[in-house]
């Protein structure tokens, strides 16, 4: 049976309140009414309160604590009247609450069976009444300031070991460069926190060296602990090392460094001892794209031999090889053609001779520059005329401003003012350079007071030209052709330079690629640096570090001996090293069938 006893109602305050605190508010007027007819009875009670605010049902069942204060004090007042497992939830349309809150007439007032007895259900057994909610999902939907909960502030803290935060630290940076400054402000900042003479402004070249030091000797630490422990107890090395065979030394920073046999060259003590790196730690893989990217996008010769200026990785080839074979930039550039057997070398290439005696010649572009005028939309066609050693691949670059007869004998004039004249010219059969030819020998058809007629008789330049259309007849600078160009479309990209930018840039690309060893690098730290092109124009590699003056004092003909002897060292190991690894066919291994008269074709430019 179901009799109604009391009601109570309030007047929404003037205040404006949300939905929700308002169900609340009666709720609390609920329960207070409750508690006042219980205490008037004479009998105990079972309570069971009904709310159809999914919220307020929300609120009651939780602790007070988690919530806002307005909340907070009314919950924490309910609780004080009632037990939260006392609290259902009903259908709104099911509540006789609502009737006060939306009003009605006294006459609907008086027949309403739901004002006087009640929902249908509760007089029927528990089992029918409504079920009770899972606040998880039927508030999943509302947002932290309906629910009012209050914020709490809380802090997780994880116990790593050493090494597993350096290595966490060192991952998250994808540059070596970002990687090397962060760590370097964060030593310059820790000696600013000990000291009273404090740094400031811009890191200086010995910050970013002592920061990649301290990250170099913390991942040895961690990455050859055994080898360090046996070095510092000055016993040998176990067989079971990987770095056995390195006879690596701790220097006086701590750092390891490799050994070798190198000791009494005169090589800089970067080159003869380089600071041994693990080969599958993070930092490893940044220094090596960093390299990569500084030789401007070069293979892996170019980058390992870079590398080895001052670092030395086990199995690096292998490595960098992987490593750049991901890079992006360089992915976007490969192309493979199927091409004839290569054919022999011809005399001049295999002819031991002065640099650029035998020199061949190409055009590369055209490539869009424009005016020096900041504002200037106008774009014109540059080029880059090539000039690349038959015996020692030396690479000279000039940036020529149209491809007309006249400018390319303009940047003839520059190449043989600083490289020598050559002997032999190698050219393709292009139109600019047969113009050239005839301008220099067909003395009939041009004036005698012409320049360009004096010059070819005082230079008396011998000129060869390969069949026409036939470019594998010049692989030699269509090689180097393509490499600048890879080197130059990964580093322009779409940005229109002008013509001082490009020409500052065509000589950067030309000191990479005259730092490109002959050779195939070796796995072995004590053998000799390998040739370069740079060896043979100033005696080393042109990217280099500047070797500082130890030598005493030598006189003009004792110095010209001494660089004689150089020379002729070279020259030994020309004819020793790149001469033999000439021998074999690179690639073009396998006769493939010529091409037949009618059969179409597809020509790549």
């Amino acid at each position: 049976m179901v009799s109604f006893v009391a009601s109570k109602g309030r007047v929404v305050p003037l205040k404006t309140l949300s939905l929700p605190r308002l169900e609340l508010m009666g709720a609390l007027l609920s329960a207070r009414l409750s508690d006042k007819i219980v205490k008037g009875l004479e009998f105990p009670v079972t309570k069971v309160f009904w709310t159809d605010s999914s919220i307020t049902y929300f609120w009651i069942k939780g602790s007070h604590e988690r919530f806002k204060v307005f909340v907070k004090n009314r919950v924490k007042e309910i609780h004080k009247y009632t037990n939260p497992t006392q609290w259902a939830h009903c259908p709104g349309k099911e509540n006789p609450a609502d009737l006060i809150s939306r009003g009605l007439a006294v006459t609907e007032l008086k027949n309403s069976d739901l004002w006087w007895q009640g929902p249908p259900w509760l007089k029927q057994d528990e089992s029918t009444w409504p079920k009770n909610l899972v606040p998880s999902k039927h508030l999943e939907c509302e947002n932290q300031e309906t629910l009012e909960i209050k914020a709490i502030a809380s802090l997780n803290t994880n116990v790593l070991d050493e090494d597993q935060g350096f290595d966490s630290f060192v991952s998250k940076y994808s540059s070596f460069s970002k990687l090397v400054r962060i760590t370097a402000y964060l030593i310059r900042f820790i000696n600013n926190c000990r000291k009273v003479d404090r740094k400031g402004s811009y890191l200086t070249a010995i910050e970013i060296q002592n920061a990649t030091d301290v990250l170099i000797k913390k991942i040895q630490v961690s990455e050859f602990k055994m080898e360090i422990k046996c070095l510092k107890n000055k016993q040998p090395l176990p067989r079971n090392s990987k770095i056995l065979s390195l006879n690596v030394f701790l220097d006086k920073n701590g750092l390891l460094r490799v050994g070798g046999r190198l000791r009494l060259s005169e090589l800089q003590e970067s080159q003869k001892h380089q600071k041994l790196l693990p080969k599958s730690h993070h930092f490893t893989q940044l220094l090596i794209n960093y390299y990569h990217v500084k030789s401007l996008h070069s293979g892996t010769q170019t980058t390992l031999y870079l590398i080895r200026q001052q670092y030395w990785i086990p199995s690096g080839q292998d490595k960098v090889r992987r490593i750049i074979n991901k890079c992006l930039t360089c992915f976007r550039n490969k192309s493979n053609t199927i091409n004839q057997i290569m054919g022999d070398l011809p005399r001049d290439r295999i002819t031991p001779s002065r640099p650029f005696e035998k020199t061949g010649i190409d055009f590369a572009g055209p490539i869009l520059t424009k005016p020096n005028l900041k504002r200037s939309k106008v774009v014109i066609k540059s080029y880059i005329a090539i000039f690349i050693c038959f015996s020692t691949k030396a690479i000279h670059f000039e940036v020529v401003s149209d491809l007309t007869t006249e400018a390319f004998l303009a940047a003839l004039r520059r190449f043989i003012a600083r490289r020598s004249k050559p002997s032999i010219i190698w050219s393709d059969n292009a139109t600019n350079f047969k113009g050239a030819k005839n301008i220099l020998n067909s003395f009939t058809e041009i004036c005698k007071s012409n320049p360009i007629q004096k010059y070819s008789t005082e230079e008396g330049i011998q000129w060869t030209f390969t069949p026409p259309d036939s470019p594998h007849f010049g692989g030699l600078w269509e090689a180097n052709i393509k490499s600048m160009k890879i080197i130059l479309s990964k580093v322009v990209k779409t940005t229109t330079l002008n013509f001082e930018e490009l020409t500052t840039l065509a000589v950067q690309i030309e000191s990479i690629l005259n730092s490109r060893p002959l050779c195939p690098l070796s796995a072995d730290p004590n053998d000799l640096q390998p040739l370069t092109p740079g060896h043979f124009l100033v005696g080393g590699p042109i990217t280099s570090f500047p070797e500082p003056h130890t030598a005493p004092d030598f006189s003009l003909p004792s110095r010209w001996s001494l660089i004689q002897q150089m020379r002729k060292k070279f020259w030994d190991r020309w004819t020793a090293e790149y001469l033999n690894h000439l021998q074999s066919r690179p690639k073009w291994t396998k006769r493939n069938q010529d091409l037949e008269v009618d059969q179409l074709v597809l020509l790549k430019e």
